[in-house]
């Protein structure tokens, strides 16, 4: 039985209700903090990257790609799902001294996991490298065993801050490493080169690191907590559960980006591999401005409500139509101009990449849908069917990626990512249905598919001209930004956001 109501979605069933209104507001609240901080974020990492494309090309965008990837894949695995686990245990936590408990045992186990990631990615690099493709030297090696520690230690942090919902403290912690990520890895491709890609690299998690130090939550007042090893070990039994699921999960999607970067290295060349690596971060720098604002505050209110299926329910299919609205204008306004965003944002050389990228776009869309599901699957703690549907959508990239690639060249990996998100949507939407009783509200699934849809036809008009896109897109885009601004004011106040504006563009003195 469907668990929404049409309360909830006004152009169903009326205006929302207080308390569904006073929730809408708290979702908004965190998604314009958060979003606004991670447009600040990317837009600085943007820079970075530029600067990056133009002093290396394609080819050195390759390495970038090869060694982020490989980073990515060593901090997946050595942090145990932590960043996850520990929001969730510090969301759902009660008492002063079970808290003061759980953090003494959150940074035992951190210190001990980046302790061993170090170790391991140095002693066992050169095989992993060599396995994977990355090239690599007895340097790059000890760099990235630093960069995966420290990785490791940032994603603590900054889940400390997400678990206590100190979400500007998460803002300017954000913010802040990026400008200092960003001068450090600049200063240094500038200076040095392409030898400089590893050090260059390193040099994020290290500033998240650094700035973690000074932004902080509190410690809790009162008495010690009692630190006897059996609670010690129950804690990380508590924190291990969910996070070895995350874990996995992290292990699929970095080693599918490493994967299909070697594939294109070995298939087409490391140009290529350069071609996709700017691409790939293009589309997460957008989806990213709503994700991470679902991620914030999202995650944290769903575990405290993790044993509430009505509420649940509710919060999934309210953070899912916010995510909707906010994200339609933003990734067809990027699709409309794919060509133009990868000659700003990399230079003339990248432009080869348009197409791609809207193939990458489209598959966005339906992770919103995904994700919104995604994290009610983790407040439940329901690991087996978390890590099921992740391996759905990795396991369907890299097949349809090896198969594709050498027929098609990019457009075939574009193709793939699309093709694998349908899976991973249509699966998920299955699954939580029948395992919990959540189904997407109909207003939702709507937007939905409307949303993907314009995105589709927007790729279509792409095959005749850069031109027609951009006339598609630009159209839907800105259907979508009118239709937004006005049921945002409406889900939030019951007002018409657009009225108030263009009343107040009239009353304006002249």
């Amino acid at each position: 039985m469907p668990l929404t109501t049409k309360s909830e979605h006004p152009v169903e069933g009326g205006a929302p209700l207080d308390d569904e209104r006073s929730s809408y507001r708290q979702i908004l609240r965190s998604s314009t903090i958060v979003g606004g901080a991670t447009f600040l974020s990317l837009a600085i990492n943007v820079i970075r990257l530029k600067m990056f494309a133009l002093a290396l090309g394609p080819a050195g965008m390759g390495l970038v790609g090869l060694y982020t990837s490989f980073l990515n894949l060593g901090a997946a695995v050595a942090g145990l799902g932590l960043s996850t686990s520990v929001v969730q245990r510090l969301a759902s936590i009660r008492g002063a001294r079970r808290e003061r408990l759980a953090r003494f045992a959150i940074f035992a186990i951190t210190g001990l996991l980046a302790i061993a990631a170090l170790l391991v990615v140095r002693l066992f690099g050169d095989l992993i490298a060599g396995l994977t493709g990355v090239p690599a030297t007895t340097a790059s090696i000890i760099l990235l065993a630093i960069g995966v520690s420290l990785s490791v230690v940032a994603a603590t942090q900054i889940a400390f801050l997400q678990g206590y919902r100190r979400i500007a403290d998460m803002a300017r912690l954000r913010i802040y490493s990026s400008v200092l990520a960003t001068i450090v890895g600049v200063l240094l491709i500038v200076a040095v080169g392409p030898p400089a890609i590893v050090p260059a690299i390193v040099a994020i998690p290290a500033a998240s690191v650094l700035v973690g130090l000074f932004i902080r939550a509190p410690a809790p007042r009162g008495a010690p907590a009692r630190l006897q090893p059996t609670l010690i070990l129950r804690e990380w039994r508590a924190l291990v559960a969910l996070g070895a699921v995350v874990m996995v999960a992290g292990m699929f999607a970095a080693g599918t980006q490493l994967a299909v970067r070697a594939m294109l290295t070995k298939s087409i060349s490391l140009e290529a591999a350069g071609y996709y690596q700017a691409v790939w971060t293009a589309s997460v720098t957008n989806v990213s401005l709503i994700l991470a604002a679902m991620a914030a505050d999202y995650l944290p209110r769903l575990s405290a409500a993790a044993n509430d299926r009505t509420a649940t329910a509710r919060l999934v299919n309210q953070q899912l139509r916010v995510a909707l609205l906010l994200g339609a204008p933003i990734l067809l306004s990027l699709a409309a101009v794919a060509p133009l965003a990868m000659r700003l944002l990399y230079s003339a050389e990248f432009v080869v990449g348009g197409p791609l990228l809207r193939w990458h776009v489209a598959g966005d869309s339906l992770k919103l849908l995904g994700w919104a599901l995604g994290f009610s699957i983790m407040a439940r703690r329901a690991s087996g069917l978390f890590l099921a549907m992740e391996a759905i959508q990795a396991i369907a990239y890299t097949a349809l990626a090896f198969y594709l690639i050498p027929r098609f060249g990019l457009n075939g990996v574009g193709v793939a990512y699309l093709a694998s998100y349908v899976c991973y949507t249509g699966a998920i939407t299955l699954a939580v249905r029948r395992s919990a009783g959540l189904v997407v509200a109909r207003a939702n699934l709507r937007l939905q598919i409307v949303f993907t849809g314009a995105l589709l036809a927007t790729l279509v008009a792409g095959f005749a001209s850069d031109l027609a896109a951009f006339c598609c897109g630009a159209l839907f885009a800105a259907g979508f930004a009118i239709y937004a601004a006005r049921h945002l004011g409406q889900i939030v106040d019951g007002s018409d956001l657009l009225a108030r504006v263009v009343q107040r563009f009239k009353r304006a003195p002249r």
